[in-house]
């Protein structure tokens, strides 16, 4: 019954929206998708699937659900005739009139509307009708087309026998748009073989008409058709350095009608981070950046809202605030009620810290097979998942002095203070051994020492951060020594000691990768009994996205104008084969 009350809704749509006549549908004309709903096959479709030897058979077969045409002569009655041919054929497993020949005057004409013959038993080839269903057929093949019921009627009756549905909510088939997409993937993959920053410098060039449609492709065929993780890459960095060139955004991102409460609960160099209206979102308001911040900071907005894992903090959206000539910009993403890794390990026994340890090796380990840095990993940005990649070019550029905070400075490589200001990867894993320190020991790395100048002397030695429990240690500690001294530290144990140890290597070459960070932290063996991960709360911030309309028809153009401009290039100007990193 479910795929027949799947059969009535489409053709009350075809009618209401289109007022169009299928004139006689039978089951051929119906498929079934892959999630076991019934799709109506309609503008000649169903033809597709008839060989061409089976012709004759077709047309005998189609005769059987044809409204009696001496009377039913046109219109939406004929398909309600159909439908009731369609539920008696679902209902018994048999052809209508299947009792008589293909050439039989009841099946060529039915002058008198002979309804189908009602099954008395059920057997192996065949199904009885109970009283419902027969009472529903019988209504749509009605003798009289006056005492015919309409196809809402139709749709009623079907409502008030109250079946069960338990099938999974019916999601749209590809439609035309997506096809369109699909078919605009060769030229893309083409385009995308040149060299990342000459493709990127091209589309910045068009008019900001034309960059438009362009940046809501790639936006598209990233979250749609390209699953492959280095043509990923490539679209992603091409449509980073667009973004960040032209400081156009995918619509996609745009939200509409978000409100959040005006007492910030955080507020840094950045700007303010506010708890929204709806308090499974987290708001933060950007302050209003100079063009060269603004230019790094789109770069890394792109690269945050095509991530998507588990243990990265997801990005919803992006909304415009203030006077048009002086606009604010703010970010939306999940509020995490449990706060920061800073403030909230040292609530937990060290054993219950270790599988946070994990989690942000395995986001960290994502982002950097992405081709990203976070370049600002301390506790403060760690919450349940990492977040604010990226984030110091931003803190950097708009700080008034440009220099680094004390709490960030404690979890800052030696090369960042020796002359490579340029956040990488090695970068990362030192802060990530700082992070660990931090965890498992509830002090802060170089907590030692109390002024920066002290903190910036011992980086410029490359001391790594001392293990708590040494003698230096404790001797400071229990300097006025009393019954009551309460140790506020916990010791870090050899194997994670030595962790610390490879991240935290004076030679930035010297360090592990983070997929052997990934590994070691496996070999730590760490118990994690927590719940299973669940989806982020706050799915409803899904519709308050804008649903971009591309032009596929001027995309298509301007791949081609553009893929013609590179290829005049001059000869000494060739792609390279390399991945140029975004």
């Amino acid at each position: 019954m479910h795929q027949i009350s799947d059969v009535i809704n489409a053709l009350v749509y075809l009618n209401k929206t289109w007022n169009m006549i299928v004139g006689t549908l039978h089951g051929q004309d119906v498929l079934i998708s892959n999630d076991g709903r019934a799709v109506v096959a309609t503008f000649g479709a169903h033809r597709v699937f008839v060989e061409d030897e089976s012709v004759n058979v077709y047309h005998s077969y189609r005769r059987r659900f044809t409204a009696p045409p001496s009377r039913y002569r046109a219109g939406t009655k004929r398909d309600i005739w159909s439908l009731g041919c369609v539920c008696y054929e679902v209902f018994t497993r048999k052809a209508p009139y299947y009792q008589y020949p293909g050439d039989h005057e009841v099946v060529t004409d039915n002058s008198q509307a002979e309804l189908p013959r009602r099954p008395d038993r059920s057997d192996n080839d065949i199904d009885e009708i109970d009283d419902n269903a027969w009472d529903l057929i019988t209504k749509c093949c009605a003798q009289n087309p006056d005492d015919q019921a309409s196809l809402s009627q139709i749709q009623e009756m079907v409502a008030n026998l109250g079946i069960e549905d338990n099938r999974p909510a019916a999601k749209p088939l590809v439609g035309p748009e997506v096809l369109a997409v699909e078919l605009l993937r060769d030229p893309l993959l083409k385009l995308i073989k040149n060299r990342t920053k000459d493709v990127a410098e091209m589309v910045a060039e068009l008019e900001s008409n034309d960059v438009r449609p362009i940046v809501d492709f790639l936006d598209q065929a990233l979250k749609d058709q390209l699953s492959i993780s280095e043509e990923r890459n490539r679209v992603l960095a091409i449509l980073s350095r667009i973004t960040s060139a032209t400081h156009i955004f995918p619509q996609r991102y745009a939200l509409n009608g978000v409100k959040y409460r005006p007492k910030p609960i955080a507020e840094g160099g950045f700007g303010s981070v506010h708890r929204g209206v709806d308090t499974s979102m987290c708001v933060k308001v950007m302050k209003r950046l100079d063009p060269d911040a603004l230019t790094p900071w789109v770069k890394e907005l792109i690269l945050w809202a095509h991530s998507s894992h588990p243990n990265v903090l997801p990005f919803y959206g992006v909304f415009v605030q203030g006077a048009r000539d002086s606009p604010q910009t703010c970010l939306v993403s999940p509020f995490m009620k449990n706060g920061n890794l800073h403030d909230y390990a040292p609530r937990l026994s060290q054993k219950s810290r270790l599988p946070l340890i994990s989690d942000v090796v395995h986001g960290l380990h994502y982002l950097h097979e992405l081709g990203v840095v976070h370049g600002d990993l301390k506790g403060t940005r760690v919450v349940d998942l990492i977040t604010d990649f990226g984030a110091s070019h931003i803190t950097t550029a708009t700080a008034t002095s440009g220099s680094l905070s004390t709490t960030t400075l404690r979890f800052t490589a030696p090369e960042m203070l020796l002359g490579d200001k340029k956040p990488s990867k090695e970068f990362d894993i030192w802060s990530v051994g700082c992070l660990f320190y931090e965890v498992l020991s509830r002090k802060e790395p170089y907590y030692e020492y109390k002024y920066e100048v002290q903190i910036v002397a011992a980086l410029s030695r490359k001391q790594p951060p001392m293990r708590p429990g040494t003698s230096a240690d404790n001797a400071e500690e229990k300097d006025d020594w009393d019954d009551d001294f309460d140790q506020d530290w916990d010791t870090i144990d050899d194997q994670a000691w030595n962790l610390i140890l490879k991240c935290c290597t004076p030679e930035p070459k010297n360090r592990p990768n983070m997929a052997t960070v990934k590994e070691l932290v496996v070999d730590l063996k760490i118990w994690d009994d927590r719940p299973a991960a669940k989806t982020i709360p706050g799915a409803e911030i899904l519709k308050l996205r804008s649903e971009p309309k591309i032009d596929l028809v001027r995309v298509e153009e301007l791949l081609d104008h553009l893929q013609s401009k590179l290829d005049a290039r001059p000869e000494s100007a060739s792609p390279t084969t390399s991945v140029t990193s975004p």
